[in-house]
């Protein structure tokens, strides 16, 4: 019995290494661009915001200020409104504090507040788990106008007015547990 080998192959019939090596970046980079579609393709929650614009005040003769949420108010439609006064000691007893829920268009109110002209009001959106503020305001005389909330110690996001917890940047917003 003989033996015989079998034929080598030529050099030309084997991958180099440089075509093994760009096989595998091209697999690779094939792999990424599958694995990250998923993320691509899947929307993103609204984040909460109130829109300025779609807000409107009026003043009532007995001190109360009145404020309202057209639709498109607040993002996403269905989360809580809070809007809440800078303190004031005059204030004591009188609503400075109060929450509504958004429509499914994104409408509020009429929350009733107590009206100081010179005060700041804060408006957050409420969820389940976070205060989200997004803006102050004063009314004045029929006029809104969108102001400056004031210093955040803490860099939450939170104005130190209504921030339950002013040096603690892991809690933002006026509820604390």
């Amino acid at each position: 019995m003989t033996s015989r080998l079998a034929p080598r192959a030529s050099r030309l019939d084997r991958p180099s290494s440089t075509r093994r090596a760009l096989g595998w970046i091209a697999g690779l980079g094939l792999a990424a661009l599958l694995s990250s579609y998923g993320c691509v393709a899947t929307p993103l929650p609204t984040p909460p915001n109130a829109h300025p614009d779609r807000f409107e005040t009026g003043e009532v003769g007995d001190g109360t200020l009145t404020v309202r949420g057209e639709p498109g108010a607040i993002e996403p439609p269905g989360a809580n409104v809070r809007v809440t006064m800078e303190r004031d000691p005059a204030a004591v007893g009188l609503p400075t504090r109060l929450e509504a829920t958004s429509g499914a268009d994104g409408a509020f109110g009429p929350l009733a507040l107590a009206h100081f002209p010179a005060r700041t009001y804060y408006v957050e959106v409420v969820l389940e788990d976070e205060d989200v503020f997004v803006f102050a305001f004063r009314a004045a005389g029929g006029a809104f106008e969108v102001v400056d909330p004031g210093p955040d110690r803490d860099d939450d996001g939170s104005p130190d007015e209504i921030d339950c917890a002013p040096d603690d940047p892991t809690r933002a917003g006026s509820r604390c547990p």
